[in-house]
């Protein structure tokens, strides 16, 4: 592990535990009735996470950039870089490590759906981002979750919908195809 990357993992995992507690804001894509109410007044959710004195938080470049700052230096930023939906309806890379590295940030993190017809190109797309970090000696954070259709389709079929599995079996698969 290269210097920059000792010191951004040391940043994120400060705790005397080792143990690291970070707090995501970043799932407003996942909420298909409208925005989280948590997530509607993001200065003021920021404050309250803040309060709590998390060791770090996730969140896209959009608040990073518009809501962050007074946070800055105080609490390590994890740079969210995917916008995805469990169904594949959103499902994008809206941020570099490059980016992250420009915003200060101490780690990137991709999110990740398997199972189905896709899952091979969201790993593809987890892949590409540790590449790429590893130019920056970024560490990166998986945010892998697997799904099952929300209908009677057949496994990879998810045109009427996604949800998150919690069977174990398919926790267990996430976690190996996250290694």
């Amino acid at each position: 592990m290269g210097l920059g990357k000792s010191i951004r993992m040391r940043r994120i995992f400060s705790h005397p535990s080792g143990n690291l507690c970070s707090v995501a804001v970043d799932h407003f894509i996942n909420y298909d009735q409208g925005l989280h109410p948590g997530l509607v007044r993001m200065r003021r959710t920021l404050a309250a996470v803040a309060a709590g004195r998390p060791d770090a938080v996730t969140m896209h470049k959009g608040m990073a950039t518009s809501a962050f700052a007074v946070h800055a230096g105080t609490i390590p930023l994890i740079l969210q870089t995917v916008i995805a939906r469990p169904d594949d309806s959103a499902w994008e890379q809206v941020a570099t490590a490059g980016e992250a590295v420009r915003l200060g940030a101490d780690g990137v993190a991709g999110a990740a759906f398997i199972r189905g017809d896709t899952e091979a190109a969201h790993l593809r797309m987890v892949a590409d981002l540790a590449r790429e970090a590893a130019d920056y000696d970024m560490p990166v954070f998986v945010h892998i979750y697997p799904r099952r259709a929300s209908g009677s389709g057949t496994v990879g079929d998810f045109s009427d919908g996604a949800v998150i599995s919690t069977a174990p079996e398919d926790i267990a698969w996430a976690v190996r195809c996250a290694l």
